[in-house]
């Protein structure tokens, strides 16, 4: 557990004296302490760093005094956009935009000048003897679109250009072409070359720092941006050295408020993404808690611990809390959130023994690296994220990345088109769920004959899907208005057709006066042993109501052939994350989780919860099973509290007692 204090707070002596008092209050709560080496955005100039780091030195050496590990984050490497540019560098080589645009707050990685900048820069902090030097995010959404770099991206890329002209129109021409073949391939060589980009810098930081002190830790913060390559176990190569090869990450993103639970959980995701390729000489994975901008009633101490835990439980070994107000009278409220740490110590401390590094095991969307190159859009975003189910999820399906430890698969048209033959057929032969405009690909690119429908059309407005009576249905034959017309609805409700007579129809899609389209939806057993359902209309969404909820659960359990690992079987809105020998809820609702039905595949008959409110832990209870069947047990929780979660420990394949209350 980290914290990371801002330059505002060294404005003045007295900040450094508010500083060790909380230290010495709580220090058995932090193993370091993190100093921004400036607290604006934009590029500065030397004369600043030195500045500044001459300011940093005596916070460094009074922290080390205490016992505390301390260090530097430097927070603009690159520089992320324009921002108080008095104290810039002048007559540099600025990024530019891939509409053409130039940021004067940013650098071009790629010039000679600015990576010697970059160096000196480093080299600086490193002279300060900080136990860890951390680099941060700017360098992760690198995308630099200037005249050099395109035409270094078309040296090393020849072929793409090789009947054109080399210029940023035709690198945007080509990244967006209507031929499906040029773009993704031209999506793929630019991905790879902003990697690439991003490994050289994290070298040259690399060998800036141990040139002047070996010993120095390195360690670098991520987002998902899609288009950096995700190329974590090549860049923690990068930042390792023979002398230091642990390295630290901070996988990042954004959630600013703690009445936002959807945002936690497309965070959690995000942040699994980021850690999927970690090597292991990455020991230290802790999620940046950032609750920017800094004001402290935005997000209580309570939702900030509680928020930590869930990224605890989606991979992460701790937490680094950025958190404090930037205001000079800023101590009178930073004590809550260093008593906050104190508390929330215990419980992160036992969920880092107990998941260590440990992959998550569900199910979820399979994408790679090259995923943000297949959008079927010719408009490429080159910010999107891996495609998250964040509702199937938050009713209680167990979320999972790495496709060795996912029991179903959800495709929609992208990964329908991304996916290797070879993997396809891997996923095809256990579970998946897919939507109408996946069916067409998989059709089209010759695998019908495993997915057991095609679609008939395809209606944008007024469709209703009314269940027919099956056993993954809800006994009522309910129906559901995903109302079409509304901005924030799914706009495609696909009819589909079997193509394969063993195959089996679940929904049928009517218009709004109940005259038939056609059927909605259905599943299908095929050759390779695995099975398959189809969703024509919000296949990833619409599970909050009870009806939704069931058949959801029916179908994964099916779809997985009973081999997922855990799931919420009651009617709450409850998140699940399983990870080697435990399982972590969290409730994902404002009202007490009560009566919480767990099925687990174990068949231990008695188990125990380690129950969390906030920051504490409030109760450990001994759990009996109410039931067996199909290898899971079922667990009823008597209640998760409001920003609560709950711990189930494995040992050796059982369900353990960890403490008793």
């Amino acid at each position: 557990m980290s914290y990371k204090y801002t330059s505002a707070l060294r404005v003045n002596s007295a900040n450094l004296g508010d500083l060790e008092k909380n230290l010495s209050k709580y220090k058995d709560s932090f193993d370091e302490i993190f100093f921004f080496s400036q607290f604006t955005h934009s590029v500065k100039n030397l004369d600043y760093h030195r500045s500044e780091a001459e300011k940093i030195r005596p916070y460094l050496q009074r922290i080390k005094g205490m016992g505390i590990k301390a260090g530097v984050n430097v927070l603009a490497t690159i520089g992320f956009f324009p921002e108080a540019l008095d104290s810039s560098l002048e007559k540099v080589k600025h990024y530019v935009n891939q509409d053409g645009s130039g940021n004067p707050g940013r650098l071009c990685p790629s010039d000679k000048a600015n990576i010697e900048y970059i160096k000196e820069q480093y080299r600086i902090y490193a002279r300060l003897s900080p136990d860890i030097i951390y680099v941060d995010d700017d360098i992760s959404s690198l995308a630099c679109a200037c005249d050099s770099c395109i035409e270094r991206f078309a040296k090393l890329n020849p072929d793409i250009f090789k009947d054109v002209s080399v210029s940023r129109k035709v690198l945007n021409d080509l990244l967006n072409s209507s031929d499906s073949e040029v773009r993704t391939y031209t999506r793929k060589a630019w991905i790879r070359y902003n990697s690439l980009r991003i490994g050289e810098l994290y070298k040259n930081i690399e060998t800036a720092v141990h040139e002047i002190n070996p010993s120095i830790r390195l360690g670098a913060m991520t987002h998902m941006s899609g288009s950096d390559g995700l190329d974590s176990d090549g860049w923690a190569e990068q930042l390792s050295s023979e002398t230091v090869r642990e390295i630290h990450w901070r996988p990042g993103g954004g959630v600013y408020t703690d009445y936002s639970l959807p945002d936690v959980y497309d965070k959690a995701n995000r942040i699994s993404a980021q850690i999927r390729y970690l090597p292991e000489n990455a020991t230290c994975v802790e999620s940046e808690m950032e609750n920017f901008p800094y004001q402290s009633l935005r997000k209580s101490p309570s939702f900030t611990a509680f928020e930590g835990f869930i990224y605890q439980a989606s991979g992460c070994t701790g937490t680094a809390f950025n958190v404090l107000c930037k205001e000079e009278e800023a101590g009178l409220e930073h004590e809550r959130f260093f008593k906050m740490a104190e508390d929330a110590r215990e419980y992160g401390t036992l969920l880092t023994e107990t998941f260590g590094r440990e992959p998550l095991c569900g199910a979820g969307f399979w994408w790679d690296k090259d995923s943000a190159s297949f959008p079927t859009e010719e408009i490429w975003n080159m910010g999107k994220s891996v495609p998250s189910a964040v509702n199937i999820h938050q009713v209680g399906i167990p979320y999972a990345c790495e496709h060795g430890n996912m029991s179903v698969f959800f495709f929609d048209g992208n990964t329908a088109l991304q996916i290797p033959e070879d993997e396809l057929k891997k996923c095809l032969s256990k579970g998946v769920l897919l939507n109408g405009e996946a069916v067409d690909v998989l059709n089209r690119r010759g695998f019908g004959e495993y997915i057991g429908f095609k679609t008939t059309g395809c209606f944008t407005s007024d469709t209703l899907e009314q269940e027919i009576e099956h056993p993954l249905n809800m006994p009522g034959a309910h129906r559901r208005n995903p109302r079409q017309a509304f901005d924030w609805s799914t706009k495609e409700a696909y009819t589909i057709e079997k193509t394969n007579e063993k195959a089996e129809y679940l929904s049928e899609h009517r218009d709004l006066y109940e005259n038939i389209r056609g059927m909605g939806a259905g599943i299908f057993e095929n050759s390779l042993g695995g099975r398959v359902c189809v969703e024509g209309i919000t296949p990833f969404d619409w599970y909050y109501s009870l009806p939704r909820s069931v058949h959801l659960k029916n179908v994964i359990r099916w779809l997985s052939k009973g081999s997922i690992p855990a799931y919420v079987d009651s009617f709450h809105r409850a998140a699940v994350w399983v990870r080697g020998n435990a399982a972590f809820i969290a409730n994902m609702s404002m009202e007490n989780a009560e009566n919480l039905r767990l099925c687990l595949k174990t068949e231990v008959e008695t188990v125990s919860a380690v129950i969390t409110c906030g920051s504490k832990i409030v109760k450990t209870e001994k759990i009996e099973a109410k039931e067996s069947f199909d290898g899971f047990s079922v667990f009823e929780i008597s209640a998760i509290p409001i920003t609560g979660t709950a711990l189930f420990l494995k040992d050796n394949g059982a369900y353990t007692d960890r403490k008793d209350s």
